[in-house]
C-alpha cells in the first residue's frame, strides 16, 4: 500500500482516494526526491511551503516521521521490541 504513496501513483491504484491522500503522497514523494537529490529529505513542498523537518535517526534519538493525515516528526520512544531491533541493526552494521 505504501508504494502508491511513495511513488505518488495513487491515480493508478484500484482503491479510491480523496484530496488528503494525494497531498500526503505528494509530500512523501517530495521527501524521497529531496533525499535522492541531496542526501537530505528536508526542503520545500512543491507548493513552496517548508515541509516538517525530518531529523536524522540515531540510537540516541530514535524518532521518525509519522505519515498520517499530515506528515509530522514524531518524538515518542519506540516500544521495547523496536528498541531491541534497532540495537541489533546498529550492532550488525557497526561490525562492517
Amino acid at each position: 500500500m505504501d508504494l502508491w504513496f511513495f511513488f505518488e501513483t495513487l491515480a493508478k491504484c484500484w482503491r479510491s482516494f480523496v484530496g488528503k491522500h494525494y497531498d500526503l503522497a505528494r509530500r512523501m514523494c517530495n521527501y524521497w526526491a529531496n533525499f535522492i537529490r541531496s542526501g537530505d529529505p528536508n526542503g520545500q513542498d512543491s507548493t513552496g511551503e517548508e515541509m516538517p523537518r525530518w531529523e536524522p535517526y540515531t540510537p540516541e534519538a530514535p524518532y521518525g516521521m509519522l505519515f498520517a493525515d499530515r506528515a509530522e516528526f514524531f518524538r515518542e520512544q519506540p516500544s521495547g521490541i523496536m528498541k531491541f531491533l534497532v540495537q541489533q541493526y546498529f550492532n550488525e552494521n557497526l561490525k562492517r
